[in-house]
């Protein structure tokens, strides 16, 4: 082993007389026996030479390998002990890669079964409610202005409205949807996103801090992709942070194994992610708040997906969070599995 292989070429340098009168190594061999020496520099027995050759070894100990014919199994024994144990480390690594890349097998064939059912569940659903619509809107422009009737019609319309909206939003999160691809700038969409989101940072008194990069290579995407991606983000920040706080966006490029990458960080002060929830953020329908889809992190992870990128969460208890999205920048259009859209008619 490498290990080994270190330690083997200044071993066989090492010259002791057997004339030497105190040196731990001959003691280790005329007693066969092992001994432990807890600091070389202060003991009488270390031998200088063998000293100079392990200078920042303060500790060591020996050990007899010369008894009879159990020297060589002993030595080998010794050997195959320390490979067992790098390659037990390799084994490890390799497993965590694969469990990783289980798991996320595993997410996105559930995602794509889900995907299905949703799909046809928001097709039943959508039709009988277009007509409920329509015909609320009718009754309620025949309606007096103050009458009760009124009253109770415009909260029929107002959840019509709602239950309109969590349908789009599962429409979009079931289906695959094919896209023009064109190359865009990431900074420019986070400033648009931002800017739709103004007025409501300004009524919860929210500070925004922006670091973006200048020389930020630009990403071949779907510019409506790219926002919906960044409108869940901050939206998700917003509610975490409720009044007062801090939503910071930072863009940076790297470099790793795999290649070049565009990072974004989304940081929010909204004291964290409960351990319960953690693991299930970006299941679909999880949601800790009263009202919402628990869509809005899902449809971020898949879209995310779809460009071969990631989304880690850095959660700090009691402070906040902050979401890293990585999108590798490739030369050409990225693979977007296509699916037929789930049709409404």
């Amino acid at each position: 082993g490498v290990l080994i292989s270190a330690y083997d070429s200044p071993v066989q340098q090492i010259r002791i007389p057997f004339t030497e009168k105190r040196s731990i190594l001959l003691k280790t061999i005329r007693e066969r026996r092992p001994f432990c020496v807890d600091n070389a520099l202060e003991d009488p027995e270390v031998n200088p030479n063998f000293l100079s050759r392990f200078g920042d070894s303060r500790a060591f100990a020996t050990v007899p390998l010369i008894a009879q014919d159990k020297a060589t199994l002993l030595a080998n024994q010794a050997a195959l002990a320390i490979e067992n144990s790098r390659l037990y480390g390799n084994l490890q690594e390799i497993n965590s890669q694969l469990l990783l890349a289980q798991n996320r097998l595993i997410q996105s064939e559930k995602l794509a079964a889900l995907g299905e059912v949703v799909a046809s569940i928001t097709h039943e659903i959508k039709n009988p409610l277009v007509s409920i619509g329509g015909f609320a809107r009718r009754l309620d422009r025949n309606l007096k202005e103050n009458s009760p009737e009124k009253k109770y019609m415009r909260i029929v319309l107002k959840e019509v409205k709602r239950l309109e909206h969590i349908l789009n939003e599962t429409l979009s999160f079931s289906r695959e949807s094919v896209t023009s691809m064109t190359y865009q700038d990431i900074n420019r969409i986070i400033e648009e996103t931002l800017s739709i989101l103004e007025g409501e940072l300004m009524d919860r008194g929210i500070t925004v801090k922006k670091k973006l990069s200048a020389t930020l290579p630009p990403l071949l995407s779907d510019p409506q992709q790219i926002k919906q991606i960044f409108l869940n983000l901050f939206l998700n920040a917003t509610q975490a942070i409720g009044q007062k706080g801090v939503l910071s966006v930072e863009t940076s490029k790297g470099k790793q194994q795999q290649g070049k990458f565009i990072q974004i960080a989304v940081t929010d002060t909204g004291g964290g992610i409960d351990r319960e929830s953690l693991d299930n953020i970006f299941n679909p329908f999880f949601t800790t708040k009263q009202s919402g889809t628990g869509l809005g992190l899902a449809i971020t992870h898949k879209i995310i997906r779809q460009y071969a990128g990631d989304i880690e969460v850095i959660n700090r208890p009691g402070v906040g969070a902050t979401f890293l999205v990585r999108f590798p920048v490739v030369e050409s259009k990225p693979r977007i599995k296509k699916r037929k859209k789930p049709s409404l008619n």
